[in-house]
């Protein structure tokens, strides 16, 4: 009868677990690279080179650090396995396409499998502390466990399916179509994905993920951590707050390709280029720096702009998309008018906007939906699309925000190009 706080208050063995934004974990991450010879091997191997905030290095850390804690430690679990060890009241599994952000997963195995070879890494121990191994996301568990039953009155036939993070429920909640449709939330951080029938790894840019919706197929993802926060700070560069629609006429004072100005305008540690933070720098179209106190105000507001739609079409070409049928766009940015124009100039293909407020939470309704059908299928799984349209169209409810105007290929194909030179040279900078 007692509530589940004080039932499990004292079941952690680190009363603090680390978060996505914990970055104090670069020394492991170095040790994780080289253990592997080098970024790009551990990028082929798990997905995604060492990031901070992944689980290997916090684990390694955690080993490191407070040893006692690590050896005391019955099982190590993603926040996503853990809700769903709740309702099962036992252990369950990490689900593919969330065990992909750990760097310790082998990306391409089929059934999912850990990576022998980093679980070595991180620690020989650390196989008995994991679930066997991560299981297919439209998985089913189990039934509801007998707490839920009696204090809440779900029903004994209640079923409960692994669980995944916010970004592959969103792809699930916006039915994204596999190699056609890039997905762009502008929100405090900016984050572009696509479904994808193949995986190409890079140590320099995003990771892949896999896909939650299908087996042996992939989900690439770049984040950015310079988003509305920073967009803002451009907006009120000079001191004066201003509104959004102000912004918005800064913009428009400029036309389309900034003059050929291309800006990094990156305050806050980047992952894309990566950088330290504190970078504000800008280039002609010769790919020669320009002075600050050379640029105007609608200069600055459109670079930013132009600068995450630029960064979208290389970093997501780098990681081997297709080039988009169309974008579905997401989070407080898609409201941007000339956000969603520029958008749809610089990647040539139109830009809607999802009618979805909270898109990660009706993909979990959806997931589980998809789930107890594949249960239920004489082959074990059926096409999530199909199994989704029959009670819902949301392909009638998106709304077509922006087409590419007919002069825009020429212009920012010639500042792609630039861009692409100055990234390097950012690039560059930060690691001399």
């Amino acid at each position: 009868e007692r509530e589940l706080v004080p039932q499990l208050g004292n079941c952690f063995s680190v009363k603090q677990s680390p978060i996505w934004m914990d970055a104090s974990t670069g020394k492991y991450c170095a040790a994780l690279e080289a253990a592997v010879g080098g970024a790009a091997n551990l990028a082929s191997e798990t997905g995604s080179k060492a990031f901070r905030r992944f689980t290997a290095s916090q684990i390694w850390k955690i080993k490191d650090k407070d040893p006692a804690a690590f050896a005391a430690t019955q099982r190590v679990s993603l926040i996503s396995a853990f809700i769903v060890s709740v309702f099962l009241q036992k252990f369950a599994p990490e689900d593919s396409s969330d065990a992909s952000g750990t760097n310790l997963i082998d990306l391409r195995s089929d059934p999912p499998q850990w990576s022998t070879k980093m679980l070595d890494i991180v620690s020989p121990k650390l196989r008995e502390k994991l679930c066997s191994a991560p299981v297919d996301s439209f998985a089913v568990l189990g039934n509801i466990g007998e707490y839920f039953q009696r204090r809440y009155g779900f029903s004994p036939s209640c079923r409960v399916v692994a669980a995944a993070g916010d970004n592959p429920c969103s792809a699930a909640g916006m039915l994204m179509r596999e190699d056609a449709d890039l997905c762009i939330s502008l929100g405090t951080s900016d984050t572009a994905f696509m479904l994808s029938s193949t995986a190409t790894p890079r140590a320099d840019v995003g990771s892949i993920y896999r896909n939650p919706l299908k087996r042996l197929s992939y989900m690439p993802m770049v984040v950015y951590t310079n988003g509305s926060l920073t967009r803002e700070s451009a907006r009120d560069y000079d001191g004066n707050a201003r509104s959004w629609n102000e912004f918005e006429d800064l913009v428009k004072s400029v036309p389309k390709g900034n003059n050929g100005v291309v800006g990094f305008y990156l305050p806050r540690p980047e992952i894309a280029p990566e950088t330290n933070g504190n970078v504000s720098r800008y280039f002609n179209e010769s790919g020669n720096s320009v002075e600050d106190s050379d640029l105007s105000l609608g200069t600055r507001c459109r670079a930013a702009l132009e600068m995450r739609a630029l960064a979208v079409r290389y970093h997501t070409t780098c990681l081997g998309m297709s080039k988009p049928a169309r974008i579905v766009a997401t989070g407080g940015g898609s409201s941007s008018p000339s956000m969603i124009q520029i958008l749809a100039d610089v990647l040539q293909c139109p830009v809607y906007v999802s009618p979805t407020v909270n898109s990660a939470g009706l993909g979990a309704a959806y997931r589980a939906f998809h789930a107890v059908q594949c249960e239920a299928a004489e082959k074990g799984f059926v096409d999530f699309s199909a199994s989704i349209s029959s009670k819902k169209d949301i392909e009638s409810e998106r709304v077509l925000k922006a087409s590419p105007d007919s002069d825009s290929k020429t212009i920012y194909d010639n500042l792609y190009r630039n861009y692409i030179r100055c990234e390097n040279l950012v690039r560059d900078d930060q690691q001399g």
